[in-house]
């Protein structure tokens, strides 16, 4: 069987987090050996019919105008792929539909950044406040699984991050029960999920995935993940 070294989560400066341009990780992903990428930059969805200071037409046009310029300057060098990573489209399904239809992405990540319109990274993590945490993350990524419009579920457990960075167990034990709902719903669906390895570098002492995704085909008789999932390094 043939293999191919893809990365699809890839952020540029097109998003407000990143810090290198798209040119620059062409540049990375060529030197890394690394035949196809997908540019996955951020666009958030908010409760309460809050629009993002980013994400209107305007970011979405300098996106596709950045990577056409790519897809030019490396034609025949590197496959690069139009996507990009909604965070909560289950929270303004309308909205996220009207985009979906109006872009020509080809591959479309559905995540949990935000509870409440606060991201995790700005929450508290406290022995007196994780198990709310979690319990609100859990539901917004059963209902993204159930409903959402998107390829790839990414980062499924982002919450174990700011655990570990906060120096607590993430006590997944307590959770199998959602967790696998999230995982039958999207297996149910015909959605993918990533081994995410971004939290090699920041601070969650692994990849991030699910530990039960691991143990669902020898205890649980659930039809194998890895036969279903799209597997994408982060760098």
């Amino acid at each position: 069987m043939e293999y191919k070294t893809a990365d699809y989560h890839v952020h540029s400066t097109i998003s407000p987090d990143a810090k290198g341009t798209m040119e620059e990780m062409c540049n990375a992903a060529i030197a890394a050996g690394i035949e196809e990428i997908a540019f996955t930059d951020h666009y958030e969805f908010y409760a309460g019919g809050i629009t993002g200071k980013y994400f209107n037409r305007e970011y979405l046009i300098r996106y596709f105008e950045e990577l056409d310029k790519c897809r030019q300057m490396y034609e025949g060098r590197l496959i690069i792929r139009s996507a990009m990573e909604f965070g909560q489209l289950h929270l303004d399904p309308e909205k996220a539909s009207g985009i979906i239809k109006s872009w020509p992405f080809d591959y479309l990540i559905g995540s949990v950044h935000k509870i409440g319109n606060i991201d995790l990274s700005q929450m508290e993590f406290r022995e007196d406040t994780v198990q709310e945490i979690a319990d609100a993350y859990y539901s917004h990524l059963l209902k993204l699984a159930r409903t959402g419009d998107f390829d790839c579920m990414g980062h499924l457990d982002l919450y174990k991050r700011h655990c570990r960075k906060a120096g607590l167990p993430d006590d997944y034990d307590k959770y199998e029960d959602r967790i696998v709902q999230v995982l039958t719903a999207l297996i149910e669906r015909g959605k993918g999920i990533e081994v995410n390895t971004s939290g090699l570098r920041q601070g969650a002492g692994g990849h991030l995935r699910s530990g039960v995704q691991d143990q669902l085909g020898h205890h649980r008789e659930t039809p194998s993940l890895l036969k279903i999932q799209k597997i994408s390094w982060a760098w």
